[in-house]
């Protein structure tokens, strides 16, 4: 914060590119890879609208297990050429708007992250995370006992027509829903 601004990180890039690494290291000098709990706002819009983006799918996001509110807002939004996205593999909570918009309009995103050891979802924590990623067919479910529609506000709007939405046995998802299964997947 400066002079009473939050400001925003982030890159631009002209060139197609890859990440890697710890993504906790743009957190801390040293011991970024013990950073497990993802302060608010820490992300948001981080890679907005870096169309020459690839594939994330080499960012380490594993020491990661808490997202604060905000934390992944709009991380990845309009990385239009993204076709893969980190893990997320082992993110148990996800605060308020986490992870909204987080990969909204990545329209060559076919493989997602994998959210399924998530217990934990604040509110709005799924709102259009994935909206307008026409190229998307698979998606994780968190592994949540009750699906509260508004959590998930849109979080496969405009996506492929037909795909499977992998979740818990025994949660139940609502189907032909944009906040929930989309008509035409699984």
């Amino acid at each position: 914060e400066v002079n009473n601004l939050t400001w925003t990180m982030y890159f631009t890039f002209s060139t197609s590119f890859n990440i890697g690494g710890y993504l906790t290291s743009l957190l801390a000098l040293d011991n970024f890879d013990t950073i497990t709990d993802i302060p608010q706002y820490s992300f948001k819009y981080l890679f907005f609208r870096q169309n020459t983006l690839l594939n994330a799918k080499d960012l380490i996001t594993d020491n990661i297990i808490n997202v604060g509110n905000n934390g992944f807002y709009g991380t990845f939004k309009e990385c239009t050429a993204l076709i893969t996205a980190p893990t997320f593999a082992n993110v148990v909570t996800i605060g308020d708007s986490g992870m909204r918009n987080c990969f909204s309009k990545c329209e060559n995103l076919i493989e997602p992250p994998q959210f399924n050891k998530a217990t934990t979802v604040g509110r709005w924590g799924f709102i259009s995370c994935f909206e307008n990623c026409t190229s998307l067919q698979t998606v994780y479910s968190p592994k949540i006992f009750f699906w509260n529609t508004t959590n998930f506000q849109n979080w496969l709007k405009n996506v492929s027509p037909t795909g499977v939405v992998y979740k818990p046995s025994g949660l139940t998802i609502p189907s032909n829903s944009a906040s929930g299964v989309p008509t035409g997947w699984t």
